[in-house]
């Protein structure tokens, strides 16, 4: 009977692990650290490698960590970046695991590039130059009509008023 209560469950005819892996895709990623810098400095560096899924809701978030727990790894802290929820998980492994899935559901779901056919396709026919719209003939104009900063302080001044310059 415990054993039965134990048993993961998972909704049927999808695999957790793609369920994960669809989140990655959405707008997840990996943190990998950078050999040289550890090497060259191992106990001030500290990155390890991580991969981060961002959910957009608590709801999402608590999918997500139901779907790590089903799949056996371990979930970090989840934590609030940007209106959203990323949800970090640690370890060589687990990227290793991860990136193993990413590949089984690429070569599984990604749709693969059409072969090109032997006939050539037609060429666009080019397009007319767009007509500048009316702010920016305006802009245009002002900017002709001002004179630039530089312009500003190489020009003499009228009479009767001195220049800050001159007054120094």
């Amino acid at each position: 009977m415990v054993g039965a209560m134990a048993k993961k469950t998972q909704t049927p005819g999808t695999r957790p692990e793609f369920e994960l892996v669809e989140f990655f895709h959405r707008n997840g990623y990996m943190r990998v650290p950078n050999e040289a810098l550890r090497q060259a400095a191992p106990r001030d560096y500290k990155k390890g490698y991580e991969v981060r899924l961002v959910a957009r809701t608590q709801k999402e978030l608590a999918t997500m960590r139901r779907l790590l727990r089903q799949v056996d790894l371990r979930a970090g802290k989840p934590f609030p970046k940007h209106n959203q929820w990323v949800q970090p998980v640690y370890g060589r492994a687990a990227m290793d695991v991860f990136n193993s899935w990413l590949a089984a559901y690429d070569s599984k779901h990604r749709a693969k590039p059409a072969a090109k056919s032997a006939a050539p396709k037609k060429a666009a026919a080019p397009r007319a130059a767009a007509k500048p719209s009316k702010p920016a003939k305006v802009a245009v104009a002002r900017a002709a009509a001002k004179p630039s900063k530089s312009a500003k302080a190489t020009a003499p001044r009228a009479a009767g008023k001195p220049s800050r310059r001159a007054a120094r």
